[in-house]
């Protein structure tokens, strides 16, 4: 089961104007220091950091968000454990072992 739209938790954002101009400043500033490119990473900032009032930021890939936010006012924050799902630990396979 997956996250729901309109689930009173989070808010989908839309682009706008603003959001175009931070997605400049983000990419300028961080273009080849994330992940992969970090392309989509920077046009989730941007639109986030776009809003009038930005919202924080849900996410399990915290470390590209939070190296953003280290320059931006971004929040970012994980989502709350689901139940009977562990959390991944890794970007791409089963929790680590301890």
């Amino acid at each position: 089961m997956g996250w729901r739209l309109g689930s009173p938790q989070y808010v989908v954002l839309t682009a706008t104007h603003s959001v175009t101009h931070r997605f400049a400043d983000v990419y300028a500033r961080f273009r080849y220091r994330l992940k992969g490119g970090g392309v989509n990473d920077f046009w989730i900032a941007a639109t986030v950091l776009g809003q009038q009032e930005p919202p924080p930021h849900v996410t399990d890939n915290r470390s590209d968000f939070e190296r953003i936010a280290s320059e931006f006012p971004l929040a970012v924050v994980r989502p709350p454990a689901r139940p009977g799902r562990p959390r991944r630990l890794t970007p791409n396979g089963p929790p680590k072992a301890a």
